[in-house]
């Protein structure tokens, strides 16, 4: 397991799949290969001897199972080469690893997108991409509005529960250290937030995490209320995982938040009722 805190710096992963950069000749590639090693290698050699640039790399591949194909997206420079689509396409294809090539040409000048992946799926499961200007656009009046706040814990609330019965089905969690592990890489996988794991009590069920840029306070310190700290979507997720988790309703208070000027959210969660708990 990774120790969060032992990493020094984070690289930010661009998911939007659509390039950018008027001026230069952009080209999109989607080949079905086989699986075995040096399919890259291969690849990227033929395209270097054309004087291709490789911008952007995906590749499909099952994560429960190992198939004979997968597939590649490439978005490629061809701005330098002097060979045309026909010659690239007919130069991948006569590598004995690839099986077929199909290509994308820009929507307009420098801006190209991948038209071939639908739907996104995470473990199996259909996600969607929702960036924070969407995000804030939904909760905003939610947040500006103290008697509805209540509505964003309770649907937090149903998330946890789905989200901790989702983990018992693809994972086989267990116990709630492993739970809160695989929270925590989750929400990292994500982009939700940075976790970090400060106390596990598997006697009491009590729990003190941390969450560094969490999405919901990341949108609200802007211009939200500066007094008091604003998870309520969050803590009702954690209330939702842990009551899941254990069968008892939980509280989660939140001491510290990134909306009020703190380095992080820092979250206490106890069953609601204290008692020792069976797990």
């Amino acid at each position: 397991m990774v120790n969060m805190s032992e990493i020094s710096q984070y690289t930010p992963l661009d998911i939007g799949r659509i390039a950018s950069l008027p001026g230069r000749k952009l080209l999109g590639l989607f080949l079905e290969v086989e699986n075995k090693p040096g399919v890259l290698a291969k690849i990227s050699r033929v395209l270097a001897d054309m004087h291709i640039n490789i911008l952007y790399v995906t590749i499909t591949t099952p994560v429960r199972e190992v198939k004979p194909t997968v597939p590649i997206l490439m978005f490629v420079d061809i701005t330098n080469s002097v060979a045309s689509v026909k010659d690239i396409v007919e130069s991948l294809s006569s590598l004995d690893i690839v099986r077929k090539v199909q290509v994308s040409k820009p929507i307009w000048d420098g801006v190209l997108a991948d038209v071939y992946h639908f739907p996104i799926v995470v473990d199996e499961v259909r996600a969607i991409i929702i960036v924070l200007p969407v995000l804030e656009g939904l909760i905003a009046v939610i947040q500006r509005h103290e008697g509805l706040r209540a509505l964003l814990w309770y649907q937090g609330l149903e998330v946890g529960i789905r989200v901790t019965r989702m983990y018992r089905t693809l994972y086989s969690v267990k116990t709630l250290r492993d739970l809160l592990k695989l929270f925590q890489v989750r929400a990292l996988s994500m982009g939700w937030a940075r976790v970090e794991i400060i106390k596990v009590d598997e006697v009491t069920g009590t729990v003190v995490l941390r969450m560094y840029d969490n999405w919901e306070c990341s949108i609200i310190k802007s211009w939200g209320p500066k007094d008091k700290p604003q998870n309520t979507f969050i803590r009702g997720l954690i209330a939702g995982m842990l009551k899941e988790f254990y069968g008892v309703d939980y509280e989660v208070i939140e001491t510290k938040c990134i909306a009020k000027g703190d380095p992080y959210c820092e979250l206490h969660a106890r069953p609601r009722i204290p008692k020792v708990m069976s797990r």
